[in-house]
C-alpha cells in the first residue's frame, strides 16, 4: 500500500468518524425532546419547556424535599421541581439562566447544599452531565458556566458523542417506556429510616469554594434584575449537624440581593423524627408533605413582612 493511498484511507475514515459523531449528537438532541420519562425528559423540560411559576432548584435534597403539589394547592399556582442529585448551584445557575431566556417565573426556592453550594472541590465535572447536551445552543451564560468550570470543555464539546457519552443508553431507554415516575419533577422516596441505620452526616472540607460563590452570587443578582422572588432554604436532617449551614460569607452575599435564608436544618419538627426520613440525609415523602407546607407558611410570612415595609 502507497502512502498516498494510505493518507487517503485515513482521511475517509476520518471523515466517516466525523459524520457518526454528528449523527449521534444531532440523533440524541432529537430524542431527548421526544423522551417520555427518566431524567432525559427532565433535563429537556427544564431547560426548554417548563413554564411553572415557582421553580424549585438543588441538589437531591430538593428533588425529594419540595412537593408541588403542597405548593400548588396552597398558592394555587404551577410548580415544578427542578432538583437534581448530585448536583448544585453551577448546574441550578444554567438552569435557571437557560430558562430566563424563554420566560420569567415568579418565584425561585433554591434548597441550600453546602459541599454543592459553597463549598470547595477540585473538580466540577459532576455538575456539568445534562448540562453539556445544551452546550451552544443559543445560551452565553451557560457555556461560560460549563468554561469556567473546566476550560477543556470548549473543546471536547465539539463532539457531538462527548456530550452524551453513557447517557445515550438512558435517553434511547426514556423514549421507549416510561421508567421513572414523578409529579412535576418531584420524586418521593418511600419507606423509612432504621433509628439504628442512621449515621451521623460529616462535610468533606470546611472551605468555601471562590467559583461556587460567585454563581451563587449572579444567580441572586439575575433573579432580582428579572423580579424574581429567591427564597433560599436549608431543609432538615434528621441528627444535628455539626458543620455551619450557613456561613457568614454567603449570608452576606444573599443579604446584598434581600434574601433571609430559611433555616430548617435542625427543626424540631423532624430533628430525630426517624418516621419523616428515607436516610439521614433525605426526608421520605412523609416528610417533604410536611416540609413543603412549612416552607410555604414561612415564604408567606417573610411576604408579609416584606409587603408591610414596603408600605412605610
Amino acid at each position: 500500500m502507497t502512502a498516498r493511498r494510505f493518507l487517503k484511507m485515513l482521511l475517509i475514515m476520518a471523515l466517516a468518524a466525523l459524520a457518526i459523531d454528528l449523527l449521534i449528537g444531532f440523533g440524541a438532541y432529537r430524542l431527548m425532546g421526544t423522551a417520555r420519562s427518566g431524567d432525559s425528559q427532565r433535563a429537556y423540560h427544564i431547560n426548554k419547556r417548563t413554564e411553572a411559576d415557582v421553580l424549585i432548584f438543588g441538589s437531591s435534597r430538593a428533588l425529594h424535599h419540595y412537593d408541588p403539589a403542597v405548593l400548588e394547592k396552597h398558592w394555587g399556582t404551577t410548580v415544578y421541581n427542578a432538583g437534581n442529585d448530585g448536583c448544585g448551584i453551577l448546574l441550578n445557575y444554567m438552569q435557571l439562566s437557560s430558562i430566563l431566556q424563554r420566560y420569567t417565573p415568579k418565584t425561585v426556592i433554591m434548597d441550600l447544599y453546602g459541599p454543592y453550594d459553597f463549598l470547595r472541590e477540585a473538580d466540577y465535572s459532576r455538575y456539568l452531565g445534562w448540562a453539556r447536551i445544551f452546550y451552544g445552543k443559543g445560551c452565553e451564560a451557560l457555556d461560560s458556566v460549563i468554561d469556567d468550570a473546566d476550560p477543556t470543555e470548549r473543546f471536547k464539546n465539539l463532539s457531538g458523542a462527548y456530550r452524551y457519552n453513557y447517557r445515550i443508553v438512558q435517553v434511547i431507554f426514556d423514549n421507549i417506556a416510561s421508567r421513572t415516575t414523578d409529579y412535576h419533577g418531584y420524586r418521593g422516596e418511600e419507606g423509612e429510616l432504621d433509628p439504628k441505620a442512621a449515621t451521623d452526616l460529616t462535610w468533606p472540607s470546611t472551605e468555601l469554594d471562590p467559583l461556587k460563590l460567585e454563581y451563587l452570587r449572579r444567580l441572586a443578582e439575575r433573579c432580582r434584575e428579572r423580579g424574581v422572588k429567591l427564597y433560599v432554604v436549608v431543609s432538615p436532617y434528621y441528627s444535628t449537624f455539626p458543620s455551619e449551614q450557613i456561613p457568614e460569607r454567603v449570608r452576606s452575599i444573599l443579604a446584598t440581593y434581600g434574601v433571609e435564608p430559611i433555616d430548617m436544618s435542625r427543626d424540631p419538627r423532624f430533628l430525630g423524627q426517624h418516621r419523616y426520613f428515607y436516610d439521614t440525609n433525605h426526608l421520605n415523602s412523609r416528610g417533604a408533605c410536611l416540609f413543603t407546607g412549612i416552607v410555604a407558611e414561612k415564604i408567606d410570612s417573610l411576604q408579609k413582612t416584606e409587603n408591610q415595609r414596603d408600605k412605610k
